[in-house]
């Protein structure tokens, strides 16, 4: 009796695990205004969506957006303005990324720049 309470109790303090996919993400660029988007090409919905404009040199996120629940072909997106930067989009879901399509959309100035997530 006393050996199965020590192996519940192991089985029981093991922490739980979930499976991490690799984002998607843009090549850095220079703008003032970036739009980052993510399209479920999926015919199932995509939980967990998370949109991020990152800073390329620090590494640090300029702002993000989470899309709880993403249908079939339809959007989650998210816009932010800053003085001049370099930065990428990093777009992370809770499905593999070959479910996901991404582009980066940067302004600066007159000149404006597609890119897609890869």
């Amino acid at each position: 009796m006393k050996k199965i309470a020590i192996l519940t109790t192991l089985v029981l303090s093991l922490p739980a695990t979930s499976r991490a996919f690799t984002p998607l993400t843009t090549g850095a660029v220079q703008a003032a205004t970036f739009v980052c988007s993510a399209v479920n090409v999926s015919a199932s919905p995509i939980t967990n969506v998370t949109i991020e404009i990152v800073n390329s040199g620090t590494g640090a996120v300029l702002g993000s957006t989470s899309c709880a629940n993403v249908a079939a072909n339809v959007e989650c997106a998210w816009a932010f303005g800053t003085s001049t930067t370099r930065a990428f989009c990093r777009i992370s879901s809770s499905t593999a990324k070959k479910n996901l399509r991404g582009t980066l959309l940067s302004v600066l100035g007159s000149t404006t720049l597609l890119q897609e997530a890869r």
